[in-house]
């Protein structure tokens, strides 16, 4: 817990080196914070639909959730700052500057603005036809699938690279070793 709390102290913080156990701790715990919270948005939804909020207690149920959402946003911006700060401390560990992280954000980027190129592509095109406009959609769904399946695999295989990877054992251009 005290790494977790650790990374958002240090959000700001690009200078200096990260163990694996810093990182893992943190990248761990967020995940389950998060897993909380999107299984808490479920819930509420379930709840909205089985017990069909009457006109009565709207208001007040539509300002619980503005102000959740409202929260969720804060510590979403919040934790992908810190994660920001940590990653690049990582990789000063591993011997790379920080700045590596930025390839892995622009992959993801351009690998998911495939399916927006070809929606944008289709989108001009004569859709009088319903076959045509229902194959438009299925492959529009399937590509946009894919991008995100490829976008995780990619992440998951840099996670993978920052949690497994042993930093330097000795002082490099970034600090010394956080391990002593």
């Amino acid at each position: 817990m005290n790494y977790f709390l650790l990374g958002f102290k240090q959000i700001f913080h690009y200078q200096g080196r990260a163990t694996r156990a810093e990182f893992a701790y943190f990248t761990i715990i967020n995940f389950l914070v998060i897993l909380l919270i999107m299984l808490s948005i479920r819930i509420f939804a379930l709840l909205w639909i089985a017990f069909d909020v009457t006109a009565f207690f709207m208001p007040l149920v539509i300002t619980f959730f503005i102000i959740f959402i409202s929260s969720v946003l804060l510590y979403s911006s919040i934790s992908f700052l810190a994660i920001i700060s940590l990653t690049c401390r990582r990789l000063h560990d591993l011997g790379y500057s920080g700045w590596w992280q930025l390839v892995l954000y622009l992959i993801n980027y351009l690998i998911n603005l495939i399916p927006m190129l070809y929606l944008i592509e289709n989108s001009n095109k004569n859709l009088t036809n319903s076959f045509f406009h229902l194959r438009i959609k299925q492959d529009f769904y399937i590509i946009a699938n894919n991008t995100a399946y490829i976008t995780l695999i990619i992440s998951f295989i840099f996670l993978l690279l920052l949690l497994f990877k042993q930093g330097k054992n000795q002082a490099n251009q970034y600090g010394d070793n956080p391990r002593q």
